[in-house]
């Protein structure tokens, strides 16, 4: 049938990831996910809403400056607290750095980024929409001043982008 209208019935999963493990148990048809989320082998992309990047974020003045010298510390990971959401951002460099048991990763809801991002956390882990409104977001966690930018810590995406197809490699300045 040509020009027949398209129907859909908006069923609130909660979260986007309970949106895709709806999809991967079959009882939606469609659904708005990030392509790391739950089991999406049957899935096909309808439209790309927008690409988000995966940053590690230290402190200005960090002696941190390579994704191995997070070793024997503590990596805040900004996201939904209860850590689903970005399991596999955080499994995928944890085996290709082999950080397994060498690093503490404890998740941080977005709104206490900037309140528990002290001392006691090295690192920041984020997921964000590659956006100036998202970046801005994240620079504001830090005081501001000319040497008190947040410093960036590139992640060779070689081994990341093999393992996992829905992960790519992007720029982002500072």
């Amino acid at each position: 049938m040509t020009n027949a209208p398209v129907r859909l019935k908006v069923i609130d999963s909660g979260a986007a990831l309970g949106a895709a493990e709806a999809f991967s148990k079959g009882q939606v048809d469609l659904a708005v996910v990030r392509s790391d989320f739950g089991d999406l082998s049957h899935a096909q992309a309808v439209i790309v809403v927008t690409h988000a990047i995966v940053m590690i974020v230290v402190p200005p003045g960090s002696s941190i400056d390579s994704v191995e010298k997070l070793k024997g510390h503590t990596v805040g990971v900004v996201g939904v607290v209860g850590g689903e959401a970005n399991s596999k951002v955080v499994d995928v460099p944890t085996k290709e750095y082999d950080l397994t048991r060498k690093v503490v990763f404890k998740n941080i809801a977005p709104a206490d980024a900037r309140r528990q991002f002290n001392p006691s956390q090295s690192a920041l882990i984020v997921v964000i929409p590659l956006t100036q409104k998202y970046l801005s977001q994240v620079r504001a966690w830090f005081t501001p001043g000319p040497k008190a930018a947040p410093v960036l810590i590139p992640i060779e995406a070689a081994g990341i982008t093999h393992r996992r197809a829905s992960y790519g490699s992007s720029s982002v300045s500072q």
